[in-house]
């Protein structure tokens, strides 16, 4: 008989959820990024000067893609050396998934 801390949870559920989560943060990045407005369509210097308003987001969503994108690699190395997931190991999972979710979607709004 196994207690509840040597239970094992499934690999492949473990990166289905992972994977799941790291593309929806990735999704909500570029959602910030709004087509501008402009007053006159036919002007270029009203175009110009809205896109580059947008410089700042768009950087702030290119590091923050880069950043997720590293960490989901590093996420997929280390469960690849996981022997066995057991509850602790999903939950430390869990967690490390919330912060990201939390974090990311929110560094490119400003």
């Amino acid at each position: 008989m196994t207690t509840r801390g040597e239970e094992e949870v499934g690999r492949g559920r473990v990166e289905a959820l992972s994977d799941g989560v790291f593309a929806i943060v990735i999704t909500l990045l570029v959602l910030e990024i709004k087509v501008p407005h402009l007053a006159d369509h036919g002007s270029v210097a009203a175009l110009a000067g809205a896109l580059a308003d947008l410089a700042p987001k768009f950087v702030s969503w290119v590091i923050s893609f880069l950043t997720v994108c590293v960490i989901w690699m590093n996420h997929h190395r280390l469960l690849r050396l996981v022997g066995r997931f057991d509850h602790g190991l999903f939950w430390w999972n869990a967690n490390l998934l919330l912060w990201t979710s939390f974090v990311f979607p929110h560094a490119t709004r400003g």
